[in-house]
């Protein structure tokens, strides 16, 4: 009896991560926006980083909204292999302006 009380509740745990997960995606508007936890407005830019054999890293910097807060930066770093996609978001709490478009070319 112990042993299902057990599972039931792990499984209780884990459909609620990803009920709330899910809540998240169709709120802001898909996964990488679930991540950063705003809606992208639009991506000002991407650079290519150094491939380092079969590695490619890409760095995409998006402009974020937030009702609460307003507008924030996000950086987006992605790293593809042979046999791997990954995306690693950060996130930057910061005004809008402090990103000068200037500065990325579009990949």
């Amino acid at each position: 009896m112990m042993d299902y009380a057990i599972e039931t509740l792990v499984f209780v745990i884990f459909a609620a991560v990803a009920a709330f997960f899910l809540y998240r995606m169709n709120r802001y508007g898909g996964f990488t926006a679930a991540i950063f936890g705003a809606r992208i407005d639009r991506t000002v830019g991407a650079v290519a980083g150094e491939n380092q054999g079969s590695i490619a890293i890409d760095l995409k910097v998006h402009i974020l909204r937030r009702d609460t807060v307003g507008k924030l930066e996000g950086v987006e770093i992605i790293a593809k292999s042979f046999a791997s996609y990954r995306k690693a978001n950060r996130r930057r709490i910061a005004r809008y302006g402090k990103c000068s478009a200037a500065s990325f070319k579009v990949l």
